[in-house]
């Protein structure tokens, strides 16, 4: 399967397990190896999409302005959870020092 036999999600059938699963097994098949890893950037929580944006490869864009306005987005919501995820952090630190967390 070549980039261009790709289909966006909306023009494919689904199966069971959903696009991505269906994706990340034909790209395997494909590859001939098992550690291949696909996620829908556009229902990826933002934490992962900023990681996939700061460490990732792009492989193919079908329109660069669509890419640069959802990676501007994606990146802005980065930034607005930055705060929360300190909070998340502090009080997960604060539990596991005081010994409380798991149990």
């Amino acid at each position: 399967m070549d980039v261009a036999e790709c289909m966006a999600p909306a023009d494919v059938k689904a199966g069971p397990f959903g696009y991505d699963a269906d994706l990340g097994a034909e790209l395997m098949s494909a590859l001939g190896r098992n550690d291949v890893d696909v996620v829908v950037l556009n229902k990826a929580p933002p934490m992962l999409y900023h990681r996939v944006l700061r460490d990732g490869v792009r492989l193919f864009s079908r329109d660069e302005l669509a890419t640069a306005r959802r990676e501007g987005y994606a990146v802005s919501r980065y930034c607005d959870w930055v705060p929360q995820q300190r909070k998340i952090d502090a009080v997960f630190a604060a539990r596991v020092k005081a010994g409380e967390f798991g149990t």
